[in-house]
């Protein structure tokens, strides 16, 4: 799996408290070791956000994703709380 990560993903994850830092490059690692765990809660996104999928950091915090072929390809685009990445 190829792995990349947006300007916005980039600085958004910069700007995280450390907690949540530590937290979310848990969740990755766990991501990139089987994108389909159950405890990822990995699932397509709807509406304005389709083409996009969404993984659980903990009960607020979402990394928002794309991907090419089956899994070939991930590209992590946005991460914050609901609010900040569900936000229109």
């Amino acid at each position: 799996m190829r792995v990349h990560y947006s300007k916005r993903f980039e600085n958004r994850f910069r700007r995280l408290p450390h907690a949540h830092k530590k937290a979310a490059v848990e969740v990755i690692d766990a991501f990139l070791d089987n994108p389909h765990a159950s405890s990822l809660g990995n699932h397509a996104l709807r509406g304005a956000m389709a083409g996009t999928q969404s993984i659980e950091v903990d009960n607020d915090l979402r990394i928002i994703f794309t991907v090419k072929g089956d899994y070939d390809e991930v590209t992590f685009l946005n991460i914050g709380t609901h609010i900040e990445v569900y936000r229109k």
